[in-house]
């Protein structure tokens, strides 16, 4: 037990930094008018820890056995990745930033990228923490994730995405366009939920082909440059064209 604990502490304290960081990033990129005091973003990344552990629990305990029981080999694989991470996850942490998008009911697209994003920081560090606490593995391969997870915040990222549709989504309400409107909504989910399918099918394929195990670490390493480089270069293109827009106006 106290070796779980160590764990968690240290794993909590690092990810905390490098997730802040990223996230500082983004924010940072965002014109002062568009965005909120950075404790206001607490909110979504907080909340986000309550369905985060529901879910959790709730996949271990029931949706895991059920398609273990029933399924196999790639099949079983496939249908983990779409429902399992994709969209048990990534409905967890647009529940968690429901709250927040109802008290302050942002205006600008980057408000709601970063209101989206911080239940991505949210979830990503209770996974993590929940992960060392149950964990019997070695302190190094724990480490390892919790690092990897930091320095690639992917749930961070998949929720900026959730965060643009979201903006779309609402903007098409407000100009009457009840097709675009609910196109906008599904893609909110479906973007990244297949996005986080794909992702984590990448990593847990040498499970069932063992010789594709540099085949994933090349194929993330790709993907982890060109994410990062796609969302921050979004972000900054996003509040620059709303900048533009206000001074127009």
């Amino acid at each position: 037990m106290f070796i779980n604990i160590l764990y968690t502490i240290i794993g909590f304290v690092l990810l905390s930094g490098l997730l802040y960081f990223w996230y500082n990033k983004a924010y940072k990129m965002v014109d002062k008018k568009q965005r909120r005091a950075l404790k206001e973003y607490a909110m979504p990344f907080i909340i986000t820890a309550v369905p985060g552990i529901v879910i959790i629990m709730l996949v271990q305990h029931f949706i895991e056995p059920l398609f273990s029981n029933n399924f196999s080999g790639l099949t079983l694989l496939i249908l983990e990745m779409i429902f399992i991470p994709g969209l048990t996850e990534e409905a967890g942490k647009m529940l968690g930033t429901l709250p927040a998008l109802k008290k302050y009911k942002p205006v600008y697209t980057t408000d709601y990228i970063l209101l989206f994003g911080a239940s991505g920081l949210g979830f990503a560090l209770t996974e993590s923490c929940l992960d060392l606490w149950n964990s019997s593995a070695s302190i190094v391969s724990e480490i390892t994730a919790v690092i990897y997870r930091g320095i690639y915040p992917f749930h961070m990222y998949m929720q900026f995405i959730m965060g643009i549709f979201w903006a779309l989504a609402v903007n098409a309400k407000s100009k009457g366009k009840t097709g675009q409107c609910r196109m906008y909504y599904v893609f909110s989910l479906l973007i990244p939920l297949l996005l986080h399918a794909l992702h984590d099918f990448i990593t847990s394929i040498d499970e069932l082909f063992p010789s594709s195990y540099v085949f994933s670490i090349v194929f993330l390493v790709f993907e982890a440059i060109i994410v990062t480089v796609a969302i921050y270069k979004i972000i900054k293109k996003i509040s620059l064209n709303q900048s533009n827009q206000a001074e127009v106006e």
